[in-house]
Order: structure tokens, then C-alpha cells, then sequence
């Protein structure tokens, strides 16, 4: 990943996951390395329903790591029916592929470069079997679009917000500019 690409939009599109994940519960908050452990980006903890990424990162890793960790905080529930019999390990591997496929769609349909780093994590995580990424296809779709919209939606108020700025700009520069009764050389004389 392009650790010195900047991302525009940034705080946009951090208010609008930050709200999709508000609805369930969770704050976000920046770390130091040392409170997330070595070779750590990020953590969501189900407990105190709190995420928690790395300070410091570039836009673009901060941005995906917030969306991945968002992906755990919407798609990992501990009751989730699917995870049903299966090993902790298996279940670990499960997480980390769908939250970072989520990572991966929604950072590609904001136009950020970031697929070499997700599909290297996912394909550690996947260990080689990429069914793996097709058994969890309709959860990834799923979350990936919930989190799509909350972005969308703070990007469409951005819009509105930057029109009726423009409509305001618009109508003081056609209202008419209202004529003084008093000749020029009396407004003179008064400012004298």
C-alpha cells in the first residue's frame, strides 16, 4: 500500500462509518502501538464496543483499517449461526477473510488503491483456499454496503450543504444593490 497517499475525503468518509457503527454501539478511537501490540493496525473489541486503529497511519491504511474493524463490529456477532461447530481457529480465519474482503470492496468502490494489501492479508488468512472467500460472499456484500451507504449518506449532505452554500453565493451577487437617494456629493461631505 502507498503509505504517503492522502485521501481527500478522509474525514468524510470517517464520519460516515463512524455513524454505521455508532447505530450498534461502538466508538473509535486512536491507539499507540504499545496498547495495540506489535505489528497491530487495529482492534475491534466486542466488549466495550470499542475500535481502535493505530495513530499515526496514512489516510489510505487508516481508512482501510477503520473498514476492516468495521467489518468485525457489524459481521461478527458471538451468536452468529455459521460459526456453529467450528474451531476457534477456523472461526479467527473466517473474521479476518470477511473483514478484510469488506475492507477491500468498500476502499475500491471509494476508488483507493489498496487491493495488493487486502488480497496479500486475505490470502494469508485464507491459507490458499479461496472458498473460504466464496462460502462469505452474501456477509461481505452485506456489511460492505451497509457501510457504502453510511458513507454515502454524509457525502450527500456534504453536496447539499456545499449547493445551498453556492445558492446563498448566487443570490447575494444578483440582489440588486440598492440606490441612495442623496447626490454623491453630499454622502461625501458627510464622511468628511
Amino acid at each position: 500500500m502507498d503509505e504517503k497517499t492522502t485521501v481527500e475525503d478522509k474525514e468524510l468518509i470517517m464520519q460516515g462509518l463512524t455513524a454505521v457503527v455508532a447505530k450498534k454501539g461502538f466508538t473509535i478511537e486512536y491507539a499507540s502501538q504499545k496498547t495495540l501490540g506489535k505489528g497491530c493496525y487495529g482492534l475491534c473489541n466486542r466488549k466495550d464496543k470499542k475500535i481502535l486503529l493505530l495513530e499515526g497511519m496514512s489516510d489510505i491504511q487508516t481508512i482501510s483499517t477503520m473498514v476492516h474493524e468495521c467489518g468485525h463490529a457489524l459481521a461478527h456477532t458471538p451468536y452468529r449461526k455459521s460459526f456453529e461447530g467450528l474451531t476457534l481457529h477456523e472461526k479467527k480465519e473466517i473474521k479476518e477473510v470477511e473483514a478484510e474482503s469488506i475492507a477491500c470492496v468498500v476502499c475500491s468502490y471509494l476508488g483507493l488503491d489498496t487491493e495488493n494489501f487486502n488480497f496479500s492479508y486475505i490470502s494469508e488468512w485464507a491459507e490458499g483456499d479461496i472458498s473460504k472467500f466464496r462460502k462469505n460472499i452474501d456477509v461481505i456484500g452485506q456489511y460492505a454496503t451497509e457501510l457504502i451507504d453510511g458513507i454515502e449518506v454524509v457525502f450527500q449532505q456534504e453536496r447539499i450543504k456545499k449547493y445551498e452554500a453556492q445558492k446563498q453565493e448566487e443570490a447575494i451577487k444578483q440582489s440588486p444593490v440598492k440606490k441612495t437617494k442623496r447626490p454623491i456629493k453630499q454622502i461625501e461631505a458627510v464622511a468628511s
